[in-house]
């Protein structure tokens, strides 16, 4: 018993009522769309085996991890001063201790930011003087050879 001889009998279950006979015609047609639909559901459970089969590979996942795309993997880049303070200390601590080695934290981040300030304003110097040191060569040095003035 074909598709459409169920659906004709479901039809009449619920109608009451006998649907019209379907032409050879039409029944070629539902039986080539059927077949379609089979391989379009076979084409689909063969690509979710194959995507399941290269996400289980174990070279993918590592390559993937190694590569650095995973972002689960990746470390902080910047380390907050609560972060640094919990390494710098270890086991029991007094308050004072504790007080004084996240002031020296915090302080050295100051320093830190304020050498770098200082970095670049020597750098930012230096390219000047770089700058003016070449445009005064390319001044002194002149377009055209004196030696060919002989005239």
């Amino acid at each position: 018993m074909g598709i459409y001889e169920k659906l004709a009998k479901m039809t009449k279950k619920f109608d009451g009522s006998e649907p019209a006979p379907l032409s050879a015609e039409d029944k070629i047609k539902g039986r080539k769309a059927a077949k379609q639909a089979k391989r379009e559901e076979k084409r689909d459970k063969k690509e979710v085996k194959n995507l399941a089969a290269k996400s289980m590979d174990v070279s993918n996942w590592t390559n993937a991890v190694l590569s650095g795309a995973d972002a689960r993997f990746s470390g902080r880049v910047e380390e907050n001063v609560d972060d640094k303070l919990a390494a710098a200390t270890v086991g029991l601590v007094t308050y004072d201790q504790l007080k004084a080695q996240k002031e020296l934290l915090v302080n050295g981040k100051e320093i830190a930011a304020e050498e770098a300030k200082r970095k670049a304003e020597e750098k930012e110097v230096t390219d000047r003087k770089a700058k003016k040191q070449k445009a005064a060569k390319s001044k002194a040095t002149l377009s055209f050879d004196q030696e060919d003035d002989d005239e």
